[in-house]
């Protein structure tokens, strides 16, 4: 479906990729106006601004918001557009850009400019973590805890390597000191049925979207339109078996291996002693927590089918 004309917001996100996320801006700025639309700029100097941008386009309410960032400024636009009808664009500036991945989204800031015009708007289901203090966070890729969690936290504190390379020599260091931690998960399952685990695991991510960390498809099959999460954890094994686990994992083939499994789940309780949970590449808090999901909760531009 064409859209002429459009009124559009474009929130940037100014700490994406280390600052670099204005040159892209105004190349999709430009892109957006040369195709007719008329175009509000936002963002501010900080993450709050960003946040305050995006609250501010939920109530202005125009065709389209453009949010230019990466998947924590994505983890922003599913807090404040998620049930408001309003459809997102995302053109992905930041380090990971897993979400942008997983669902296809092109990395040029023109082609990413004219889905505002030419995409296909998909419906997609919003991770939600609920906190025992009952505060509530929304997320729209993966929620890590363990190994990945920790690499994610490395990650995030190395700022001279970007994109996969950050990931990679995350990972790395990570693995030398990998240990498994003590773990209790209950689940309901796409059938309504609970289930539960309770041990010492190197790692569990729900995902909602199939890759985290710069492109590591950890749930190959997840599928953020069919309204479950996929629930993945792996045993304890030799550190020859973990190597060669690790290296299947970034083709998406370590589902093979028995210490890894799979659950799909309308939901999730997970506690671990002394780890902080991460989605969309940002701190959520200390375990425990549980995940679930809104499902069909947020409308973004894709790519057309074919």
């Amino acid at each position: 479906m064409t859209i002429a004309a459009p009124r559009v917001t474009v929130v940037v996100n100014p700490t994406a990729r280390g600052g670099t996320a204005g040159r892209a801006a105004v190349r999709a700025i430009e892109r957006l106006r040369g195709r007719g639309a008329s175009v509000a700029i936002d963002g501010g100097r900080s993450l709050d601004d960003t946040r305050r941008a995006l609250a501010a386009a939920r109530s202005d309410r125009p065709e389209a918001v453009v949010a230019i960032g990466g998947d924590g400024t994505l983890r922003l636009a599913v807090e404040a557009l998620h049930g408001s009808g309003i459809a997102l664009t995302l053109i992905p500036v930041g380090t990971g850009n897993d979400f942008a991945a997983s669902l296809g989204l092109p990395r040029d800031p023109e082609a990413a400019a004219d889905l505002v015009f030419d995409g296909d708007l998909r419906m997609i289901d919003v991770g939600r973590v609920r906190r025992d203090d009952g505060s509530v966070s929304l997320f729209g890729t993966i929620f890590a805890s363990g190994f990945d969690s920790k690499v994610n936290e490395r990650a995030n504190r190395m700022r001279r390597l970007q994109g996969r390379a950050r990931y990679n020599a995350a990972i790395l260091i990570e693995f030398i000191r990998l240990a498994p931690v003590p773990f209790a998960l209950s689940w309901v399952d796409a059938d309504g049925v609970a289930g539960s685990s309770e041990g010492r695991l190197l790692l569990t991510a729900i995902a909602n979207t199939t890759t985290y960390g710069g492109g590591v498809p950890i749930a190959p099959d997840a599928d953020p339109g069919d309204g479950l999460l996929d629930l993945v954890f792996v045993r304890p094994a030799s550190r020859l078996r973990l190597v060669r686990i690790l290296a299947r994992a970034f083709s998406g083939r370590h589902l093979a291996f028995p210490e890894v499994l799979v659950q799909r789940v309308r939901e999730v309780r997970l506690s671990s002693p002394g780890l902080t949970g991460y989605a969309d590449g940002d701190p959520m808090g200390p375990l425990p927590m549980t995940v679930d999901l809104l499902p069909g909760a947020l409308g973004i531009r894709v790519p057309q089918a074919g």
